[in-house]
């Protein structure tokens, strides 16, 4: 009868600790892949935008509260998506396009528009994606398409989705020389918040040229001079811990607007970053929707030790 309950007992935590690791194993592998069609239609009243060249990134994904999170790539940047206002959202748009032309980011796919002003992109997976282009030259006039952050998601096996960019129109700079200039403006905080100084660096057709220093004493803005028919951006370089930041560029004036989350704690015992990453080991991706990474090494650990109790109960038996 002893050997029959010590069989019973073995073969129970044998099946229990497959268990947890088959619970384990499926959660850090759980997939989104939805594959489906995105289509751009780029017209105007005036003009079809024949040869404009559009880019896709995977940005975030919807998580189970229904708010997004940043990934991949884009995981590292200070850019909220909390508020899904229109305005709120294009000014992430606009943000998350300005460091992807900063930081040099490859897209997930390319593509040009036909004679139609219509391109496709296939077998794309769900997914949060930042739409961006390059402008095309008609007439004398400059058609540039606005950044978008669009969602492809479906409950089905695939989903086709067509979106009509949004562009604005302006007459083609001149050469002569433009004043540029850059402002750092705060919000929701407090002097005792900021940092004595920030360092921005200066972008002109995608490269480095000239790196400045941002502070009261400034005024936390900074001019120059360039050629008006340059394409020119900014990146702050390292943003304050708790701040959330927006670019926001009309024509020469750039401001750099960082946003203080109130709900963060200035507690020393409370600020460390580290706890509060939004990433994982996976290349900082974080855990799909649907999937909580805490209870990995918990239940693996779980089975390991029942493992080890059967292998234990055998070894009596014998």
């Amino acid at each position: 009868m002893k050997i029959k309950s010590e069989r019973f007992i073995s073969a129970v935590i044998s099946i229990m600790a497959a268990v947890l690791f088959s619970v384990s194993g499926f959660t850090a592998h759980a997939s989104y892949e939805v594959c489906g069609t995105l289509t751009l239609i780029c017209k105007t009243d005036d003009a079809v935008l024949s040869g404009m060249e559009m880019k896709l990134y995977r940005v975030g994904l919807r998580q189970d509260d229904g708010s997004f999170a940043l990934d991949g790539d884009f995981a590292q940047y200070p850019v909220s998506l909390d508020d899904m206002s229109a305005s709120a959202i294009q000014e992430a748009a606009n943000t998350l396009e300005n460091y992807a032309s900063v930081d040099k980011l490859v897209p997930d796919v390319t593509g040009a528009t036909d004679s139609e002003g219509t391109v496709i992109f296939e077998n794309l997976t769900e997914g949060l994606y930042l739409v961006i282009g390059a402008p095309v030259d008609i007439d004398g006039m400059r058609y540039t398409p606005g950044a978008a952050l669009v969602e492809l998601s479906d409950d089905s096996e695939a989903f086709d989705l067509s979106v009509y960019p949004k562009f604005s129109v302006s007459e083609i700079p001149a050469s002569g020389s433009a004043e540029y200039k850059v402002a750092k403006l705060w919000d929701n905080d407090y002097a005792a918040l900021r940092p004595d100084s920030i360092s921005v660096e200066l972008y002109c057709s995608g490269e480095l040229r000239e790196t400045v220093v941002l502070s009261e004493k400034n005024g936390w803005t900074y001019e120059w001079q360039a050629a008006e028919d340059e394409d020119w951006r900014v990146k702050e370089k390292d943003v304050a811990e708790g701040y959330k930041v927006v670019y926001k560029s009309n024509e020469t004036l750039i401001e750099i607007v960082n946003t203080y989350d109130s709900s963060i704690t200035t507690d020393s015992s409370d600020t460390d970053t580290s706890s509060k990453t939004e990433t994982s080991s996976n290349g900082g991706r974080l855990p799909q929707t649907g999937q909580l990474w805490w209870p990995v090494p918990l239940l693996s650990a779980a089975g390991l030790i029942l493992i080890a109790v059967g292998v234990r109960l055998n070894s009596k038996r014998k």
